[in-house]
């Protein structure tokens, strides 16, 4: 497919924050659609008794490969839409038996890595984070705290982090890295984590500058809440902002791809499979 493993310098990660950024701006009610639709779809699973938590982790590369495909095709003047996650399904069976696998392998990680994580603090953080989304209307903040102080959340929170820093460094790319560059599941999670471990500089700044945006995002939402005093203002405030952190940082993702792989040769959109060459972005 003319994928080449590309040196990306440390700076490139800022940019690529910004491009996101501006790309989810320029169409902000497709890209969060595209959201919207995944978020109660996922939920949803996740209600199903045994298989629901794997099929929700199963759907996490699909969603970033929406939008990696849907901001190819927005490049190429084809605005986002739904379709892109049907286009997967209609690529030859070889493609699509190797993305499953994909999303198994990543559900079967996450879920190990979870339970690593649950037998060094003993459960205690999912334990709080279940305590958290009740204690506003149960007036449970006694429990809450107790557990924050319990003994080994520190290193469960910090294992986690560890845990899925290290899971992203293969399946980065290796959605895109099957559907675009046809490779298998192995092959393509290889390629992701050399091509991370390359860029290690690249994402080490990309990382802090996410962090920035956040952090100014959450002033502003502040400077907002003490302003209106709370109430609807907060609301309309926080929901679009949210959303356009959201959808930009799934858009970077491509940028993180085009910049380590270079542009693929082919997008699937909505309809069919673009072989035009894309404008420079």
């Amino acid at each position: 497919m003319g994928l080449k493993l590309q040196d990306v310098p440390a700076s490139q990660g800022g940019r690529w924050v910004q491009q996101g950024l501006r790309e989810a701006w320029r169409h902000p009610m497709g890209y969060a659609s595209l959201f919207v639709i995944f978020l109660p779809l996922a939920e949803l699973l996740s209600l199903l008794p045994v298989v629901g938590a794997p099929l929700w982790m199963m759907g996490v590369p699909l969603i970033s490969l929406a939008y990696m495909m849907a901001t190819l095709g927005s490049l190429r003047e084809h605005p986002p839409r739904l379709g892109v996650y049907l286009v997967p399904w209609r690529l030859p069976l070889a493609r699509r038996r190797a993305l499953l696998a994909l999303c198994a392998s990543y559900a079967l990680c996450c879920s190990l890595g979870l339970l690593l994580c649950d037998l060094i603090d003993d459960g205690r953080f999912a334990e709080l984070v279940i305590k958290l989304q009740t204690a506003q209307t149960q007036g449970d903040s006694a429990t809450v705290a107790q557990l924050a102080a319990g003994s080994g959340l520190m290193m469960g929170s910090l294992t986690r982090m560890a845990v899925f820093a290290l899971l992203s460094m293969p399946f980065w790319h290796a959605p895109a890295l099957v559907v675009w560059g046809q490779q298998g599941v192995a092959q393509a999670l290889f390629s992701s984590t050399l091509a991370v471990w390359r860029a290690r500089g690249a994402f080490l700044v990309y990382s802090l500058a996410w962090m920035g945006v956040s952090f100014a995002c959450a002033v502003l939402i502040s400077l907002v809440m003490l302003l209106a005093g709370g109430g609807a203002m907060v609301v309309m405030v926080l929901i679009p902002i949210s959303l356009l952190l959201t959808c930009g940082f799934y858009v970077s993702l491509f940028f993180t791809f085009k910049d380590s792989f270079g542009l693929p040769e082919t997008t699937a959109t909505a309809a069919a499979t673009e072989t035009t060459p894309p404008p420079e972005a």
